[in-house]
């Protein structure tokens, strides 16, 4: 952030730089749930409900070093196992989940490197995965995954952000750094879950959906991304934080694969001058004279593949080729002890979602300008001198505004919606038998960008007399604004 200190002065970072310390590895977060604390009661996932924890986990059955996916042709009835998936056509590597509304048939059981280890007719169903806790949250909390706990913020990890958070109603934005896009993704408006009361399942209310646009535009145009994984957002922290804290709330995986980056387009190169046409030989007698190309046949270009698994096994194929390692393992034959002919291959644990090392300076160079952008639109409130003016032996009307000279309003429509912070409030700091005009108390739920709150009062005192006005904002913070009664030029009143 050096390059955008002066970003700061609008607003304070709060960086919270490991939410799963357990789940931390050499100083580098795992990219899987997976954390030492699950030995403890709290964050035990008993998957098969046997009264036994962990004791059927995926394993490295081939004896290579790594855990990877197994894929069983036309599992037997009675195996436990469903066909789900098929080949992608063009590439047998790539699987994908079959289009049963296009008449497909679903042929391989796709699951983890494992075996059923205690008998249960399940194959490593009880691993020593806890709970993700970004399906911890108490928005549209998922109540039927294993992964999102016992109940909501369950988690000692979850719970003390949210109460940390809930603590700090300065708070005015969140940018989360999960699997989950809705920066590329725009939220769309509108759509509300059967209480009415909150947006369903990465909706926002129609009234923010604009600042979520605008937002989302200043981002792709930040990191060139043009597409990013999306996901439901239910039990995660950036749900919670706008449909239940009310603020700005964003998400982003950070980074995405080269393909999903908008290219910049190239310069046109001068043209060259068309070469002489090269004569041909004549053809010696008995000889035949070759066909175009026969020298040189031409290879069948692969076909391209167009779902996400085939991307993706096409993202390893380029590392390959620029000579780095290969992020998708071939399909190997393998005899497991249990189902029979097998095979074993599939992607690395990791290789979607952990950020290639030479990409980190500039993923953190555009992350770090975006936030900086995000703080200089944040709301301020900016206090204009005050008016007064004598309208008789010691009554006088006491003038005030305060303008939002930020990009975003005070508070987002699902803020004023929920209710959980107190308005914006200018407060006189008189007993009220002096006030004879206006309320002591003016209030907006929220100031929109570039718009004001005004107040006046008429007031009796004597010239001289100093009185204070108090602006109070949970998102803005306080500012006091001492009155002088006769102080300054006199005013004929003020629209």
């Amino acid at each position: 952030m050096k390059e955008h200190a002066g970003a700061l002065a609008h607003g304070d970072v709060y960086v919270v730089a490991t939410l799963n310390p357990d789940g931390s590895e050499s100083g580098k977060p795992r990219s899987r749930r997976e954390s030492a604390r699950n030995q403890a009661a709290a964050g035990v996932i008993d998957a098969d409900r046997d009264g036994r924890i962990n004791e059927d986990p995926p394993v490295d059955l081939d004896e290579d070093g790594r855990i990877l996916w197994m894929r069983v042709k036309n599992p037997a009835a009675g195996s436990g196992l469903t066909a789900e998936y098929v080949v992608e056509e063009g590439d047998p590597r790539v699987m994908r989940r079959a289009d049963r509304g296009k008449g497909e048939r679903a042929v391989y059981a796709l699951l983890p490197e494992c075996r059923d280890a205690d008998g249960d007719g399940l194959f490593g169903e009880d691993g020593f995965e806890g709970v993700e806790l970004d399906r911890n949250f108490p928005y549209h909390w998922p109540e039927f995954r294993d992964e999102s706990g016992k109940v909501p913020l369950s988690e000692p990890e979850t719970r003390g952000l949210a109460a940390w958070m809930v603590g700090h109603p300065n708070i005015v934005g969140v940018v989360v750094y999960a699997p989950a896009d809705n920066l590329v993704n725009v939220p769309p408006g509108g759509k509300m879950d059967e209480t009415g009361e909150a947006p369903t399942t990465n909706h926002v209310l129609d009234a923010d959906r604009g600042v979520y646009e605008r937002v989302g535009e200043k981002f792709r145009e930040i990191t060139k991304q043009k597409e990013a994984p999306t996901r439901d957002n239910e039990g995660t922290l950036q749900g919670w934080a706008y449909a239940q804290l009310g603020v700005w709330s964003f998400s982003t995986p950070v980074w995405v694969r080269p393909d999903q980056l908008k290219q910049e387009e190239k310069k046109e190169e001068k043209k060259e001058e068309p070469k002489a046409e090269k004569k041909e030989e004549p053809v010696k007698e008995g000889e035949s004279k070759p066909e175009k190309g026969d020298d040189a046949p031409a290879k069948a270009a692969p076909k391209k593949i167009d779902s996400e698994e085939g991307k993706w096994v096409s993202y390893s194929d380029g590392l390959v080729a620029s000579g780095k390692a290969a992020g998708f393992v071939d399909w190997k034959p393998f005899k497991h002890p249990q189902l029979g002919d097998v095979e074993i291959g599939g992607f690395l644990p990791g290789f979607r979602v952990d950020v290639p090392e030479n990409e980190v300076a500039r993923l953190a160079a555009e992350q770090a300008k975006f936030v900086a952008d995000l703080l200089e639109k944040t709301p301020r409130l900016v206090v204009r001198p005050a008016i007064v003016e004598q309208l008789g032996s010691e009554v006088w009307r006491v003038s005030v505004e305060a303008v939002n000279e930020g990009l975003l309003p005070t508070r987002t429509a699902m803020g004023v919606k929920v209710r959980r912070l107190p308005p914006t409030r200018w407060t006189i700091g008189l007993e009220r038998a002096r006030v004879l005009a206006g309320d002591r108390v003016v209030r907006a739920d929220s100031v929109a960008a570039g718009g004001d709150l005004r107040a006046a009062w008429t007031i009796t005192g004597s010239e001289g007399e100093r009185v204070k006005v108090m602006l109070e904002s949970p998102e803005c913070g306080m500012q006091e604004v001492e009155v002088v009664l006769g102080a300054g030029e006199k005013k004929e009143g003020r629209p």
